[in-house]
């Protein structure tokens, strides 16, 4: 059974372009694209806000668009419990909670950043024979 799906010209200039990349028809390009995000209900799968954000700053890296990301996620994890979608400001919310304990708790001396005392432990090491440890 087929049907008629009529979309905006823009998105239907993407489709096409899309579609000529991979050397598919735009219906055979979208039959591919579709299944991974509709779930065994026919309903629309989302990726969840935290994870898209963060397939937005891989992608172009990998060479791959956001959509073929969130395709391959939601493939990958069909039928596993997704984490719940929140909305940007729930998300930037959530962040701000856990970045006020960012520095809460203090050693009483530095770390890190401490390059004599670093240096000066590697050249401990490297001067040991390691013999009074055994």
């Amino acid at each position: 059974m087929s049907k008629m799906l009529e979309l905006p010209d823009d998105i239907y200039e993407d489709v096409l372009e899309a579609a000529k990349n991979e050397g598919k028809t735009p219906a055979e390009w979208i039959a591919t694209r579709l299944p991974p995000l509709v779930d065994s209900n026919g309903a629309l799968r989302r990726v969840p806000y935290p994870i898209y954000k963060q397939m937005e700053r891989l992608a172009p890296r990998l060479g791959k668009t956001v959509d073929q990301l969130a395709a391959e996620f939601l493939q990958r994890f069909r039928g596993s419990k997704l984490p719940p979608d929140v909305s940007e400001e729930e998300w930037e919310a959530a962040r701000a909670r856990l970045c006020r304990h960012a520095g809460a708790v203090s050693l009483g001396y530095p770390t890190g950043a401490d390059n004599e005392n670093i240096d000066a432990d590697l050249a401990r090491e490297y001067g040991s024979t390691h013999e009074e440890e055994a």
